[in-house]
């Protein structure tokens, strides 16, 4: 049993190989300009927060269809996207409310990576 991530967030190993073998090693966003196309970190489809659970919570990494296997630049480029799709939902940091945003819109000229 390996733990990944900050936070200790757990990936089972199955769930690891399974993304990693659909992507052949290749990042699945492209959405950076810096993307330089090869994966080496797992990213959630649906941002954690936007499910309403924490990284410690088991159920987060337990599917291979939620997690994406994407390069630094473009993990980073997704993260301060969907941030921004957060605040400008004006979504307050702890709700109890349902906030699911789903996959975030990415900039003009940019898409996700055919699966």
């Amino acid at each position: 049993m390996t733990w990944t991530g900050r936070g200790g967030q757990y990936i089972p190993v199955s769930v690891r190989r399974a993304v990693l073998q659909r992507s052949g090693g290749l990042c699945e966003l492209r959405c950076s300009p810096d993307c330089h196309g090869v994966g080496c970190q797992y990213d959630h489809v649906v941002s954690l927060k936007s499910q309403g659970l924490e990284r410690s919570d088991r159920r987060a990494s337990a599917d291979a269809s939620q997690l994406l296997y994407v390069c630094v630049p473009c993990h980073r480029q997704k993260t301060q996207a969907q941030a921004m799709e957060g605040r400008r939902r004006n979504c307050p940091k702890n709700t109890e409310a349902d906030h699911r945003i789903g996959r975030v819109k990415l900039p003009d000229g940019w898409q996700y990576a055919p699966r």
